[in-house]
């Protein structure tokens, strides 16, 4: 369905050709569960893993930039947004995960950011163009792996087709308490030798420095809410990557999750792994965090 949309000029990416043309992307398993929305696949690209992920299986699952409206005649038409208008929707869309402005980056700095096709400040970008960025910038996982793309928490993202990414495979492994531990060459590794038992210390302290970046990564501190092995990938050199981030956060949303909250008791106020603390004289919970990322990852 995909390729029949890029042919039909309803989607566009850099690696449509890859995938629909060439056939260079292969397809080999679906990694989540049926059920799940949300499509996490595993690919080869040239020999090499890696993973298709998207968070609705259809384009049109997303919201369009073309709403139907009827006219005064009783005709439904559509109309797409001019650039001034796009460009400022894109902006409103990183504020989801920002929530506040990012510093020092324009509008078109923005798209080209978030953005992996060519394209030049005073052009108009077409509509599969449009259509297909928009569906990216509804994905928060999307949003925040392509904006910090170089830090190397983050896998690398090759690209995309319409509203599917393509990003690096970094294997998840049990890098919290672990008794097995998948490396970026996908091979399991038995911790019980005394070498191993080095490569778990080199993970345990991969996982700290991971920890102590998060508070450095933005101008916010990122809280992790969703803390469990197969959210974190381990590289070759022991970096940890996160590699599932739907339930990550940066410090003025997470207050704004957690302040929102009725309580009668504490337990009220758990967002997943993320605590705060219930105001019994208000029955509110409390904005801030009452645990940290460390203590979650224990």
């Amino acid at each position: 369905r995909q390729c029949e949309e890029y042919t039909s000029n309803k989607v566009t990416g850099n690696l449509c050709p890859d995938l629909c043309t060439t056939h260079s992307i292969i397809y080999r398993e679906c990694l989540n569960n049926k059920k799940d929305r949300k499509r996490v696949m595993l690919a080869e690209w040239n020999a090499h893993k890696v993973i298709l992920k998207s968070r609705y299986s259809h384009l049109q699952d997303y919201k369009s930039l073309m709403p139907e409206y009827m006219k005064d005649e009783g005709k439904m038409v559509t109309s797409l947004p001019d650039m001034a208008t796009f460009l400022m929707l894109v902006q409103n869309q990183l504020r989801t995960i920002f929530v506040v402005d990012t510093p020092d980056i324009t509008r078109t700095e923005i798209v080209k950011k978030m953005w992996q096709m060519p394209w030049e400040d005073h052009e108009t970008m077409s509509t599969a163009a449009m259509e297909s960025l928009w569906a990216l910038l509804q994905q928060d996982e999307y949003l925040m792996m392509q904006y910090f793309q170089g830090n190397k928490h983050f896998p690398k993202i090759y690209g995309s087709c319409g509203h599917m990414y393509v990003m690096e495979y970094t294997p998840p492994g049990d890098t919290l308490s672990p008794p097995l531990v998948f490396f970026k060459t996908g091979l399991p590794v038995e911790l019980t030798s005394t070498p191993d038992w080095n490569k778990r210390a080199n993970v345990a302290l991969g996982f700290l420095t991971f920890l102590e970046d998060l508070n450095t990564l933005y101008t916010e501190p990122l809280h992790l809410c969703d803390v469990k092995h197969e959210n974190y990938g381990v590289s070759a050199d022991f970096t940890i990557q996160a590699i599932d981030v739907d339930t990550a956060f940066f410090e003025t949303k997470m207050q704004a999750i957690l302040g929102q909250k009725s309580c009668t008791k504490n337990e009220d106020c758990e967002f997943v792994h993320c605590e705060s603390s219930c105001d019994l004289r208000h029955r509110r919970c409390s904005k801030y965090r009452s645990n940290n990322n460390l203590q979650v990852s224990s």
